[in-house]
């Protein structure tokens, strides 16, 4: 498993100062039970008690305390002071058999000795004062100890340091501090070890789950946990074939896919064989021992591709699947969650205390909407805010009751006119565009040119809360268009969708504006999907607009990010997919009623040369259903030339059985109206395939699980196809045995998470209690 490979150099290279305090106890507990070979009882901390570690034996009524000091390392004449006018009435007053002290202050010889005189005759010798580098040394030689306390060794400097050299992370500058923050923040939980099975077993693995949960958190956590054990990492932004242009044989590689199919909807279809290329990456990196691949996406969307896409379906992505949903956050996860928040939010002490008391956390923990983004974006406002005392709690509720609230503050308050309308245009480029396409589509809206300086400071101001700049690598195609820029999570696409739709000059305004044709797709788009029906009524008020819009925009160039491949995913254009326009050209003429629209659909239609203009599948069959069934003469005259187009493209290429399969699944979607002489063509290209996989698999017999899957699936075409043959037969025994042997690859289940030798109320107390001495 992956914590037995931790790196050793990793291991030592460990950061207690990144500890919250109760952090801290929880090593000294696990430290101290293993040195001294005793059960340690972990106390609340209480402001006459002076316990944080107990051992009591009931055979000599000993008593033994440990106290806990997380200080910052150089405070050793303050822990001094502390020691003699705060802790040393509370020894007294205990009187234990034995006292030890822990600290992260890097205590001196002449530091020690002075603890020890003042802490007798409690103590045994000095050797019970354990200073910073005591506690390392301690550390060094329990390496399950440091393994089980993730936060002491992930967010160290010394692991980051190692991320920052490795070449990978030039192309993600912000990946380490992301990783870092990630660490501080993250309580594991069952969600942790699920991923960590599949990337062992099967090299990869699909997070799924709600908007803010912790997906892309989890990602980050593995991806650091990977990095320490000596793989590059990298972050991918495109698509499947980055991946495969990174690729290195010879060296150890993550990679980590974030909203791999978008991050709001499937509107944004993949490119061409896209699915076939993710299964067929999926493959290889299965394939292949020192690769291992992360990808994140909301479950809804994974539903969709899964609809949307035969091979996704037919791949049978839920054994790969890792849904985080809050039934992986136990009301103890969920505490430690807010703890960690809280306490590295850089609220001050006395804001701090204020959540020790039950009645402020107990309605956050158990609140139905807890979410980890929205408790980290909260608590943010209220430090930026000013609040104090109860208006933390208060606000943090409110915005887990209404989680738009806290963008809506931020938008019509702290944001002046110009960042609103880049938030909105943005949006309008479906949340992700390149700096030159998004400057001319603010300048059009904003109705004059936009110089650089006042383009550059809405983007300081909004970076980082609201909006995520990338650079674009000398070497993309792209860099000409600039950096990239996206929304930073999809919390604020859901926003801005909800802000544009509450004003309907806004809609029409984008309308009038907008050099791209995407811009009118993503209104149209928005307005069709969910909550759509108030901009959809807008865009009904507005026909005459729509219809100006769909015109002046249809010509003009695609956005920096509409590109295309080839099957072998080689960019082959960033023009503007015309038979995506046409299609939508045509759906929105089902819808409203304009003469000037259709007399243009109809001249369009005329002369387009669809084998040519075609680049996504989805987008055709879109348009040949479209004109097939139109009931005006002019667009359903051209039905039987598109259908022979259509066909004619997807049979161009029959040579593998993923392109089989791609075209039958399209052919398929277009129905009855495809020949039945098309069909069959299909049948002879897989009996073909399936021929040639029979003959490798008798000749080879060993391949992936997902490989006997295939062949499977292959001697069951050819079984019903010619019956029982000797062929077949043989090929089925062939099956089974390799099927066994498959069996004996997997891997053992991973570790169990440490178990929770406390009840759940009072642990949380105790967890919470701890902040009223931060």
């Amino acid at each position: 498993m992956i914590r037995q490979r931790l790196a050793r150099t990793e291991l030592d290279r460990f950061d207690i100062g990144r500890l919250t305090d109760f952090d801290f106890e929880a090593v000294c507990k696990d430290l101290f039970e293993e040195q001294l070979a005793v059960q340690l009882e972990l106390f609340a901390p209480g402001k006459d008690q002076g316990i944080d570690l107990r051992h009591f034996s009931p055979k000599t009524k000993d008593l033994m305390v440990i106290q806990c000091k997380h200080w910052d390392k150089k405070a050793s004449a303050a822990l001094i002071r502390h020691m003699e006018n705060v802790e040393l009435p509370k020894v007294k007053k205990l009187h234990p058999q034995r006292y030890i002290l822990a600290t992260s202050v890097d205590l001196s010889v002449n530091d020690t000795n002075k603890l020890y005189r003042l802490l007798q005759p409690h103590m045994v010798s000095p050797g019970d004062i354990y200073g910073l580098r005591d506690i390392e040394a301690m550390l060094r030689t329990s390496p399950a100890i440091v393994q089980r306390h993730l936060r002491l060794w992930l967010s160290s400097t010394g692991v980051l340091q190692s991320l920052l050299n490795k070449r990978t992370i030039t192309r993600s500058a912000d990946l380490a501090d992301d990783i870092k923050q990630a660490a501080l923040l993250y309580v594991p939980n069952d969600s942790y070890s699920r991923a960590q099975e599949l990337l062992e077993k099967r090299h990869y693995c699909i997070i799924a789950g709600l908007p803010g949960i912790g997906k892309t958190t989890l990602a980050r956590i593995l991806s650091g946990t990977y990095a320490a054990t000596g793989y590059d990492i990298f972050e991918i932004s495109e698509d499947a074939d980055e991946i495969n242009n990174l690729w290195d044989p010879d060296v150890p590689q993550f990679f980590y896919y974030d909203d791999f199919l978008g991050q709001t909807t499937l509107a944004d279809k993949l490119h061409k064989n896209e699915d076939s290329r993710l299964v067929r990456l999926f493959d290889r990196i299965e394939r292949t021992a020192n690769k291992r691949l992360v990808l994140t996406t909301r479950e809804y969307i994974l539903e969709q591709a899964r609809q949307n896409y035969e091979r996704l379906e037919t791949e049978d992505l839920h054994p790969l699947t890792c849904v985080v949903d809050l039934g992986d956050y136990t009301p103890l996860i969920r505490a430690r969650i807010l703890y960690n928040h809280i306490f590295f939010s850089g609220l001050s002490a006395e804001n701090r205390a204020h959540f020790a008391n039950p009645t402020t956390y107990l309605p956050i923990i158990e609140h139905p909407n807890f979410n980890p983004r929205l408790i980290e974006r909260s608590l943010r406002k209220s430090i930026s805010d000013g609040d104090h005392g109860h208006a933390v709690q208060r606000d943090l509720l409110d915005n887990l009751t209404r989680p738009n609230r806290l963008w809506e503050h931020i938008v019509s308050r702290q944001l002046d006119a110009l960042s609103v309308d880049l938030l909105t245009v943005l949006y309008s480029l479906d949340g992700n565009s390149y700096l030159r396409d998004l400057h001319k589509a603010l300048s059009a809206y904003v109705g004059a040119p936009l110089d650089n300086r006042s383009l550059r400071r809405s983007l300081s101001v909004l970076e980082s809360t609201m909006l995520k700049v990338t650079p674009t690598p000398p070497s993309h195609p792209q860099h000409h268009r600039g950096p990239r820029i996206e929304f930073h999570n999809p919390s604020i696409r859901d926003y801005m969708k909800e802000f544009i739709s509450e004003h309907a000059d806004t809609v029409e305004k984008i309308l009038r504006a907008a050099p791209f044709f995407e811009q009118i797709v993503s209104i149209w788009t928005m307005a069709h999907g969910t909550n759509g029906e108030t901009i959809r009524s807008h865009l009904k008020a507005a026909v005459g607009v729509l219809s100006e819009a769909i015109v002046r925009t249809y010509d003009s160039p695609a956005i920096g990010l509409a590109t295309y491949r080839s099957t072998d995913g080689f960019i082959i254009s960033h023009e503007a997919d015309m038979v995506h326009r046409l299609s939508f050209l045509l759906q929105v003429l089902e819808e409203i009623d304009s003469s000037n629209l259709l007399r243009f659909a109809i001249e369009r239609l005329s002369t387009i040369e669809l084998y040519s203009a075609i680049y996504d599948p989805a987008h055709l069959v879109e348009a040949v259903r479209t004109i097939w069934k139109s009931p005006i003469p002019e667009i359903s005259q051209h039905a039987e030339r598109v259908l022979e187009e259509a066909i004619e493209w997807l049979l161009a290429d029959l040579g593998t059985r993923e392109n089989i399969e791609y075209a039958q699944s399209w052919l398929i979607a277009l129905g009855e109206i495809v020949p039945e002489e098309v069909h069959e063509t299909i049948e002879e290209a897989f009996e073909r395939d399936a021929r040639v996989w029979l003959d490798l698999f008798l000749l080879h017999g060993k391949f992936t699980t997902r490989d006997l899957h295939d062949v499977r699936t292959v001697i069951n075409r050819l079984e019903n196809m010619y019956g029982e043959t000797d062929d077949v037969m043989s090929a089925k025994n062939a099956l089974r045995r390799a099927e066994r042997e498959a069996a004996k690859d997997i891997p053992p289940p991973p570790e169990a998470l440490p178990k929770v030798d406390k009840s759940v109320t009072t642990a949380i107390r105790e967890l919470f209690s701890s902040l009223r001495e931060t």
